[in-house]
């Protein structure tokens, strides 16, 4: 946060201040746990991306066949 908010202070105004204030925004409005779990998948598909999308699918479907008309709520 100290580098982000000296960069800022020195090109205060200019597209690097918002860009840097968008990303500090966006890293304090991520819950760590979802930040973590996207960090991890990535890390997982980063392997071998086709096998690992493979033995995705099914959970992914899983959650997703819950949202549709008819199915559970909550």
């Amino acid at each position: 946060a100290v580098p982000i908010g000296v960069f800022s202070a020195i090109w205060q105004d200019s597209y690097l201040d918002y860009v840097l204030r968008s990303f500090a925004v966006a890293l304090i409005a991520i819950p760590s746990f979802w930040l973590g779990l996207i960090a991890i998948v990535f890390d997982y598909l980063w392997d071998d991306p086709l096998v690992n999308l493979q033995i995705l699918w099914v959970p992914t479907l899983i959650p997703g066949l819950s949202q549709l008309p008819g199915g559970r709520t909550g």
